[in-house]
Formats: C-alpha cells, structure tokens, sequence
C-alpha cells in the first residue's frame, strides 16, 4: 500500500473584480502565502461502500476505462517543455502507476520510451487496448497494447501538402470501429485554408476508411463531430447541438442554446446528456440535459453562475464563479498598454459543491474547499473529478516574471503536472506524480 501525504494548507481565497486591479496587485502576495512544510500520515486507501461505475459516462474531461481512471501527468525533464505521460488509479483498490511499466526507462523523451508523449486517448473494448496520437512531430495515429507492451503506428499526418497547422480529435470506438477526424490548416493562393476529414480505423485489420464528407448543401458543412455513440455523430455547432448519422442523411437538432457548448457528459445508462453554456467574460454559465429526446431543461442549481460542473451516477459537482484574482496575465506581453484586458484569475474560488442528481435544486454541500497551497502550485477544481469518496485534481505551476517591472502570472501546463487525490471524509492527500 503506498502512503497517503496529508497536504497541509494555509491559504485563503479572497475575491476581487477587475476593477479591483491595483489593490489585487498590492495585497496578493499577503493572501497566497506559502503553506507550511508538508507531513506524512499513513492511512489505508478506503474502497468505496459502493461500486463507482462511472464507465458508462462519456466525456472529453475524464476517461474511465475497466475500473481504472486514466489521466495525463507531465514533467519536465531539462529546461524545455514537459513529457506527457498516461497514468492511472483504481477505484477499486487506490493503487496507482504509470502505463509504462520498464523500471529502467527514463521516459524523458518519445525517442527512448514508446508510452512518452501520447494523447487523445479513445479505449476499445479490449482491455489494456487504446488509440493514440503521438505528439511529436509529424503527429502519427498509434494503436497500444498494454498487455504485450506495444505500441504500433498505424498513420502519419500527410495529406499531400504543406501544413501550417494540423490537429486530431478520436471521437469514439463502436461495433469494432474507432472513429476519429484530422483537420489542417494550410496557405493556398496566399489564403489561409481549414479542411477537414473523418475516418474509421477496423481494429482488427487496422485498415483505414474515410467517411464521405456531405454534400455542400448540408447546413454543418465543415463542422466536426465531438464524439460518437450508438452509431450517430455528435456535433457541436453555431450554439446548437446536432445528432447525424455517419452518411449524414438522419440530423436533428438536439439543442439551440444561442450560447457556445462548453462542457459535455454523456450517461448512456440513463439516455441523459448534461452539458454547459459558458460566458467567461461575464462570469456567467449554466448547466442544462437532454432527457429521453426532449427539450433541454436548465437545472436550477444553488448558484446563479456555474463556471464548471461534472457528474457521476448520482451527484452533480461544480464550481460557480467566484474569481480570486491573481495578477497580470503573461499574454499582457503581446499586448502592452492592455495589461487590464490580459489577467490571471481562479475562478473557482476554490470551492467544489455537490447537489443530488434527482433533486438539483436541494440544499448544495460544499464538499471541498481550497485553504492552502504552496506559492508556486494551483489547484485546478474546475478539472475536477470525484471517485467513490475521493476527489482528483490537477496541481499545475503558477510562473511569475518580473519583465521590465512589470510582474506576469500564469498557471503554467507546459512542465510539470501532477495529480492530487484527496480523500473528502478522512482529509487525507496522495500526490501521483511522474518523474
């Protein structure tokens, strides 16, 4: 059993609006204090008292796959960028790892360790098996198999021409299938281009098809999928949500919102599908689902605005806007003379609430509530995930650089990332890091 690090915090959230600019700048630095020395209590992993089968909820913000939660770590080896790395935790048992198994491997670059630098992961049904993108460049599709230790390229960008940019989304596996679109931007008679494709990989040949692309009277012309279940694709577009088959001739407008789609939760048990609407710039947002292929309802949450939300089985968790302002934001650097346009809040303000599914309206409980971080680390709750009795989330590195007097803030993914689990009845906190 691996030990449980009790993460001692001192740190009060403290709101402000961006009107609130210069005071934020004068006492910031007296409110993120640094948290006292870190101590070690040895507390057993508590399984939960009942089974968390949250694998039937899709999303794009967490994958759960054969009683294990996979998430991406990061750490930075040299001065450059960080390393990704797929890790993983049991529900069931708390035991935790890396998906790449060789002791004596660095896993410091893509070009010693095979597992480095993965993403866009979409499972199949065969456990151990996913899909892959290489980050590294030219981007190339891989199938992993964990339970022989490989990891096969099946397909590199190349569609015959210069790219300027070049991006990958795996939508989904289905009937032996995994789908997933590529999108290039490329320069063409002095104009910048977007083109779009779909394909499906069979995963027992691994052979490759494309998905014929709707004629150009079709409304969504270009639009791509976000994901795909029970044979229909998933889009999200110009504020509406659209449900087409793959030969794109069965299309309903599932939703117009008037407002851009930010998050999605897809339980296929219940038919039901939760998603956001999001105004960062007004700190407002709520929270709607789709049941039985009815309208959209708006839950009428406790709070009024709802900056992020997720779900398992029986709970709805978010966070609402509460802005605790950190300072100048490093994009004010592009833009001199704009710095109170470019600012680095945390929105959450460190607060994650849960309300009952059935009754999303009922009294909320504040089931976590920051107070107290090192100087230089932030806790991501609005990425937040909770498993049975515990929550996971993402600590990230918060950079500061004074540049001409001037001070920026930034919460810095490029390097290391890791993971907190935190036990929401005992208070107990394990750091999964990769190193």
């Amino acid at each position: 059993m691996k030990k449980l690090t009790v993460i001692l915090l001192a740190l009060a959230f403290v709101s402000c609006t961006k009107n609130d600019i210069a005071a934020g700048l004068e006492t910031y630095r007296d409110i993120y204090t640094e948290a006292p020395e870190e101590g070690e209590n040895i507390l057993p992993y508590i399984p939960p008292e009942e089974e968390v089968t949250v694998t039937g909820i899709l999303s794009s913000d967490f994958t759960i796959y054969d009683g294990k939660y996979y998430f991406e770590l990061k750490h930075a080896f040299d001065k450059g960028g960080g390393v990704r790395m797929l890790a993983y935790a049991d529900v069931e048992t708390g035991n935790y790892g890396i998906v790449c198994q060789d002791h004596l491997c660095p896993h410091n670059s893509p070009d010693v360790c095979k597992y480095a630098d993965l993403g866009f992961f979409c499972f199949t049904d065969k456990p151990g098996v996913f899909y892959a993108v290489r980050l590294q460049y030219p981007n190339h599709l891989c199938r992993v198999d964990l339970n022989n230790d490989t990891v096969e390229r099946i397909r590199t960008a190349d569609w015959g021409r210069k790219i300027n940019s070049y991006s990958w989304n795996l939508l989904g596996y289905t009937d032996g299938r995994m789908y997933y679109s590529e999108s290039v931007y490329y320069t063409e008679n002095r104009m910048t281009q977007n083109e779009r494709k779909i394909f499906c990989v069979d995963d027992k040949t691994l052979e490759i098809s494309e998905i014929e692309m709707p004629g150009e009277d079709w409304p969504y012309q270009g639009k791509q999928p976000r994901f795909i279940w029970n044979g229909y694709f998933y889009i999200f577009t110009d504020n509406k949500i659209v449900r087409t088959d793959p030969t794109y001739t069965d299309t309903t407008v599932i939703a117009d919102m008037g407002m851009t789609v930010s998050q999605w939760y897809l339980d296929t048990a219940a038919g039901e599908l939760y998603f956001s609407c999001v105004e960062r710039e007004n700190n407002t947002g709520s929270v709607y689902v789709v049941k039985d292929g009815g309208a959209p309802e708006k839950l009428e949450l406790p709070h009024e605005e709802i900056y992020t939300f997720t779900i398992n089985q029986s709970r709805i968790y978010y966070t609402s806007y509460d802005p605790v302002y950190l300072g100048v934001s490093g994009q004010a650097r592009l833009n001199p003379g704009k710095e109170d346009q470019y600012l680095t809040y945390d929105y959450t303000g460190g607060k994650l609430y849960a309300v009952d599914r059935d009754n999303p309206s009922g009294e909320p409980e504040l089931v976590y509530e920051v107070s107290g971080i090192p100087l230089n680390r932030a806790l991501k709750l609005e990425d937040a995930v909770v498993l049975g009795d515990y929550l996971y989330v993402d600590e990230v590195d918060i950079t500061r650089e004074v540049i001409d007097g001037t001070e920026y803030v930034y919460f810095d993914y490029s390097r290391d990332v890791s993971k907190l689990r935190i036990g929401l009845k005992d208070g107990s906190a394990v750091r999964i890091v990769f190193e």
